[in-house]
């Protein structure tokens, strides 16, 4: 009976605590050696001689009864002995004369609950509830009246709550048990009784959080069939209590339930198991940064929910089926796909998963098909091309680079454009992701050599000036297209997640990287309006020139640094940008540490040091001094002289007195002085003593023990942090190499994304066309929608993609039922 007692509950059951289940434990060796009174004897062989008559006719002596019901060890043994004897009457008998004038009645209806669910008799189970429901017993115990009428109001309740209260204990210990037959049995006896005992609470309810996080895939089916469900719990307890509000979160998580929650309803936009899944992975990363202390719980569930995900991807045998559990062969217009969703929410190993980079490396190299369904296929198989090929594939992209804005045009044409050979071949060279890849990194380096000669100039302004400046503008306004990006394929219209989404240190450092170039060049502008130069000109005067080509310069390093990116494509480079973008995180947790050391000390050295003049110190008495020294101590250490203090008037000085009436006699006599006549007028020290007092010894021990704590403590620890980083990420080099390389590709899969800077403003330039007058139609779709052969187009196109969106919601969920099946989960594992 014991492992019925445990289980994973988030709500207490009255009288079913860890501390009072205690009563229900059976200590075989002490009923054994129990002697029983001569009552409890004769009562006992009522029981065993199968007498109901017998046992009634002891309420008839409330001596006998009062006897009877006040041992507990009688009534868990007597417990025992009726319930073995499976006789229906009997039992009812008995707990006529248990609970008849038992203040504690209700604890006996739990221990015969108990004893029957381990007799695994479904039918006595059903006895006692029905028993109980009949009689009407309730709670005597004070303290238990309290805390019922308590949960009773709050629950508001208004039948007979006692037999409710038992039937949820059967459902619980069942559930635990995992007694299918008599779960099943007693949640049928409660549907058809639920009038008279009363509804129970089916949402979070103990059984189906204890089936959910024990992955008892059995119960949950029964439980869910009779309207049992989890969700969200608005209790302020639970939201208080850590533990329960993980626990329940785990539930929830629990991707059995979810497979479970998807039989029974079959709706791939509300139950979807996969999308869930990568829901609470997400949630649960969140959590675990956001509650450090139960960062390993939400960690576990995040992996668990990871791990089923990887699981349906490697259940799929062929091409269609990875297709269509990505989502990624669906209908136009659909946005919200797993294959979006997986790489925009971080879903790492699922995205390194080998079956979806081989659907990521046939999409980078093909036309999409959902946009280019009615005309033949063109791929590019690049991982295949020689060296050389690349080369002069990378060469005719140039071509077509120069003729971009022509390119995205053709379609507005219609059939017209298509019919033109050469047209035709620059439009499916800009239907490829591979080829619009390209075409940025074109943008890219064009960019950087426009920097590059504004650089080297030697004047302030030149031609190629206004180049940056479209340039510069074009970046500004690709940031505002990732967003949208964003809104348009990641499934979610929450501005918080796609703020989320991208917000990454990439786009992060992009967009500061513009900013510093707007300003630059905002202030360059201001500066060449206003005539002020800097070649050959004095800084006052001149200050905004000056400032601009400072900030500028910045912004230079800024652009040339962002092409290390480049080198993510490769699998011998990836991994080390990768690790050194974590390591950001590292030296911000040493820059922290560092700040508050550094100001300490500085400020700390400064008041002991200011009171001394300039010819006494000259490196800590003032704090620009002070500040700067301390900074530049933690590269360059040592110099200790730094701290020293001279004694006060003991730096040589001359008596003018003596000086003039010897320079005096000298002239007379035209001869010249020697250095010992010299000395001679001289007081002090050539270098000056130093102070050896409390201030010096103060000083030194600062200085020393600032460079000790920046240098050897501070500098190693940040070492140390940098290479467990790089070691964790060269762990799984593999998996983080793999996702973000596909973050990177996953822009260019947008058609929209053919026009890199500087033709980015001309796609907003469409886009705004479009907005402003809504009658605005693209000549690609129909030139001819006005007319009725035009209309009818129109409703063919739009019932085609209706067929379409039936047939991939059929296929996607037939497909799901069988990846989440117990016979193919079993079989694949």
């Amino acid at each position: 009976m014991s492992r019925m007692r445990r289980g994973h509950r988030l709500h207490s059951i009255s009288g079913f605590d860890d501390i009072d289940t205690f009563r229900f434990y059976r200590d075989d060796s002490v009923l054994g050696s129990y002697n029983e009174s001569k009552v409890e004897s004769e009562f006992l062989d009522f029981i065993r001689n199968d007498d109901p008559e017998s046992i009634l006719k002891v309420i008839d002596d409330p001596g006998k009864t009062v006897t009877l019901s006040q041992n507990w060890n009688f009534i868990k043994r007597c417990t025992k002995e009726v319930v073995g004897t499976g006789n229906k009457e009997l039992i009812r008998a008995v707990l006529e004369v248990l609970t008849d004038t038992n203040p504690k009645s209700f604890d006996v209806g739990e221990l015969f609950i108990m004893e029957t669910l381990e007799a695994g008799e479904s039918d006595l189970v059903i006895c006692v509830l029905e028993y109980w429901m009949n009689h009407d017993l309730g709670v005597s115990n004070a303290l238990d009246v309290i805390h019922n009428s308590v949960y009773f109001a709050a629950n508001r309740r208004l039948k007979d709550t006692t037999t409710l209260i038992l039937a949820q204990t059967a459902v619980y210990c069942a559930t635990v048990d995992q007694a299918t037959q008599i779960l099943q049995d007693v949640l049928q006896w409660h549907e058809e009784h639920s009038d008279v005992v009363g509804q129970s609470t089916k949402l979070n309810a103990d059984a189906m959080i204890h089936a959910a996080l024990e992955d008892d895939r059995e119960r949950l089916a029964i439980l869910y069939s009779y309207g049992y469900r989890l969700g969200t719990d608005t209790d302020r307890r639970i939201n208080k209590d850590y533990l329960k509000r993980i626990k329940l979160f785990k539930a929830r998580a629990s991707p059995v339930y979810k497979s479970v929650v998807f039989e029974n309803s079959k709706d791939i936009y509300k139950d979807d198991p996969l999308k869930k899944c990568f829901e609470y992975a997400r949630q649960a990363r969140i959590n675990a940064d956001k509650i450090q202390d139960f960062t390993k719980e939400y960690t576990d569930i995040a992996k668990k929910c990871e791990e089923f995900a990887k699981g349906l991807l490697d259940r799929c045998t062929t091409k269609h089926e990875v297709q269509t559990l990505l989502q990624t062969r669906s209908y136009r217009g659909h946005t919200d796909a797993n294959f979006n969703i997986a790489i925009l929410d971080g879903h790492k190993e699922f995205v390194a998963h080998e079956k979806f980079q081989q659907l990521l490396h046939k999409k980078w190299g093909q036309r999409d098909r959902l946009q280019s369904s009615n005309v033949p296929s063109y791929n590019i198989f690049w991982s295949e091309k020689s060296s050389l090929s690349k080369a002069i594939h990378i060469l005719l992209q140039v071509v077509v680079f120069i003729f971009l804005p022509i390119v995205y045009c053709i379609p507005m044409f219609g059939q017209c454009g298509r019919r033109v050979k050469i047209l035709n071949w620059f439009l499916q060279q800009g239907q490829i992701p591979v080829n619009r890849f390209i075409y940025g990194e074109i943008s890219k380096g064009l960019f950087f050599l426009i920097v590059l000669l504004t650089l080297i100039s030697e004047d302030d302004v030149e031609w190629y000036d206004l180049l940056a400046v479209c340039w510069i503008l074009s970046y500004l306004l690709e940031n505002f297209r990732t967003i949208h990006r964003l809104y348009r394929f990641g499934g979610s219209s929450d501005s918080k997640r796609i703020f989320k989404r991208w917000c990454t240190f990439r786009n992060l450092y992009i967009l500061a990287t513009d900013i510093v170039f707007l300003v630059s060049l905002i202030l360059r502008s201001v500066a060449h309006f206003s005539d002020q130069c800097r070649a050959g000109c004095p800084y006052k005067g001149n200050e905004i020139a000056f400032v601009a080509a400072s900030i500028w310069s910045f912004a230079a390093v800024l652009c040339f640094l962002r092409s290390i990116q480049g080198g993510l494509m490769w699998r011998q480079t990836g991994p080390v940008i990768i690790s050194i973008s974590y390591m950001i995180l590292d030296v911000l947790v040493f820059l922290f540490v560092f700040v508050i050391v550094y100001i300490a000390f500085t400020l700390a050295m400064v008041y002991v040091y200011h009171v001394y003049s300039d010819d006494r110190t000259k490196y800590f008495n003032s704090y620009k001094m002070a500040f700067k020294l301390f900074f530049w101590a933690m590269i360059r250490t040592g110099n200790p002289q730094y701290a020293d203090i001279l004694v006060y008037n003991s730096t040589k000085t001359f008596n003018t007195t003596c000086l003039q009436s010897l320079v005096s006699g000298v002239m007379s006599l035209s001869e010249n002085l020697s250095p010992s006549e010299v000395e001679a007028c001289s007081t002090g020290f050539a270098k000056g003593e130093i102070e050896e007092g409390i201030p010096y010894i103060a000083g030194n021990t600062l200085w020393a023990f600032y460079q000790f704590t920046v240098v050897i403590v501070l500098l190693s620890i940040l070492r140390a942090r940098m290479v467990n980083t790089y070691h964790r990420v060269f762990k799984e080099a593999d998996v983080q190499w793999k996702f973000f390389r596909a973050s990177i590709w996953w822009k260019y899969l947008d058609e929209d994304s053919i026009l890199p800077p500087p033709y980015t403003i001309l796609y907003f330039l469409h886009r705004l066309a479009k907005f402003l007058n809504p009658g605005f139609k693209e000549c690609q779709k129909n030139h001819t929608e006005d007319t009725p052969q035009g209309r009818r187009n129109k409703h063919d196109l739009e019932e085609l993609i209706e067929l379409d969106k039936r047939e991939f919601e059929k296929r996607y969920k037939t497909l799901m039922l069988m990846l989440i099946s117990p016979q193919h989960t079993n079989k694949v594992s």
